[in-house]
């Protein structure tokens, strides 16, 4: 079976393959077997980048041959901008949900939080995040703080 893309269609595949890439690497600090058929698949796509006049697009390590995505391509266009999107929801998401789960464990325990149903468990839950959700829409971090503790009778 053979794709045909038009130059505009491969052009929205690389930003997509930029993004994907971003997901499985940005974060590891070296590209593990796990990825591996991505890799190969994205290289692949790449090496097609002169079929369709968008050599500019694609660069090529002269150390190892493989081929990446130039930086004004990724890094400074639309991509970065949708990534950027996503982590930013992300972490706002990550935030309230983890401090709405920290303080439902606090207050219930886990012993009394296993014999809620899941209808409680969800309700009750999704209060203790909703209390983040409009502090942050409000005031983002502002008032955010780390509680020092003291760890032993010295400290304060």
């Amino acid at each position: 079976m053979k794709l045909n893309f038009s130059k505009k269609e491969y052009a929205t595949l690389l930003e997509m393959l930029y993004m994907a890439d971003w997901v499985l690497h940005a974060h590891a600090e070296e590209k593990g077997e796990s990825t591996e058929e991505y890799r190969l698949l994205m290289q692949k796509v790449l090496e097609s980048a002169k079929d369709f006049n968008l050599e500019e697009a694609v660069g090529r390590d002269d150390r190892t041959g493989e081929y990446y995505l130039t930086r004004r391509w990724g890094e400074e266009g639309r991509p970065m901008q949708e990534i950027e999107r996503f982590e930013n929801y992300t972490f706002w998401a990550e935030l309230v949900h983890r401090l709405g789960r920290r303080d439902f464990i606090r207050l219930y325990g886990e012993e009394r939080i296993k014999q809620m149903n899941l209808e409680e468990r969800y309700q009750t839950e999704s209060e203790m995040q909703v209390r983040y959700d409009e502090e942050f829409a409000q005031y983002g971090l502002e008032r955010l703080e780390i509680m020092k503790t003291a760890k032993s009778g010295n400290e304060q």
